[in-house]
């Protein structure tokens, strides 16, 4: 099986969940090649977005669009809150 071969791999990753102090120090520990910005789900802003490649949360950002992201990574068990709009 070959490796799966990235455009670009992805370099910036916004946590937007309460415990995203604790999820950015698990990453940075583990990935220190990535730059990671968090903040609470509802603080997250079109300029944090804008700025990410990656963004991992529970729910979708408050924001209109999803800015830059091109990579959700969703931290709960269904993805239902993720549906529409369909900007991704």
């Amino acid at each position: 099986m070959s490796a799966l071969t990235l455009p670009r791999a992805p370099r910036r990753v916004m946590i937007g969940a309460n415990a995203h102090a604790e999820l950015s120090a698990w990453l940075r520990e583990r990935r220190p090649d990535l730059e990671i910005r968090g903040a609470r789900q509802p603080e997250v802003t079109a300029q944090d977005l804008a700025w990410a490649d990656v963004y991992v949360g529970f729910r979708r950002p408050v924001t209109p669009t999803v800015g830059s992201v091109k990579w959700v990574h969703c931290t709960g068990a269904g993805v239902d809150a993720w549906m529409a709009p369909v900007e991704i």
